[in-house]
């Protein structure tokens, strides 16, 4: 007699995320086994296909702004460096030479502004999509990255992550040499 228990989307869910938190896996999991999972469960292939790669793609833009906002910081670290070692100097210089004029204050109020303004903006303005697609072209498209193996995430995060969530695309065929058609 079969098992007539039903259970929900949400139960599905939790089943199996709590199922891969407890070392149900190890390796992860591969594009062809994700699409046997999503046929056991009745989610047909192209779907599958179309959110592992909506995944992915979520997952290189978030990438993508995590390296702007922190390449955002280290400059805007390097600046305060730099405002503070040239305008101590500068404080220096002015309580070494002429104590009773404060000179070096010129240099200090003005920069201390833009520095201000620099860390607002720093904050304030949110990674725009040309930030985005320059950071993508600076460090390389999605198809030229090498496929790796799909990992499944406890049910703290329940996300599929991996490059190989993408469908394969053949490879070119290439024409092969009297001597390649003979080694094999």
């Amino acid at each position: 007699m079969a098992d007539a228990r039903n259970y929900s989307d949400a139960d599905v869910r939790a089943i199996i995320d709590r199922a891969l938190a407890n070392g149900a896996t190890t390796n992860g999991v591969n594009h062809e086994d994700l699409l046997a999972i999503g046929e056991q469960v009745g989610v047909p292939k192209d779907a599958m296909t179309r959110a592992a790669r909506e995944l992915r793609e979520e997952q290189l833009r978030t990438e993508a702004e995590r390296a702007l906002v922190s390449r955002r910081r280290r400059w805007l670290g390097f600046h305060t460096a730099l405002f503070a070692l040239v305008n101590a100097l500068a404080f220096g210089v002015n309580f070494l030479t002429t104590p009773g004029e404060w000179w070096s204050l010129f240099s200090i109020v003005p920069w201390a502004f833009v520095l201000a303004l620099h860390a607002g903006l720093n904050v304030a303005i949110p990674v725009s999509e040309a930030a985005l697609s320059r950071e993508r072209r600076r460090r390389g498209s999605a198809a030229q990255l090498p496929p790796q193996r799909l990992r499944v995430e406890p049910a703290s995060t329940g996300a599929l992550t991996g490059d190989d969530a993408r469908e394969s695309e053949p490879e070119p065929e290439t024409e092969e040499s009297p001597s390649n058609a003979a080694r094999r």
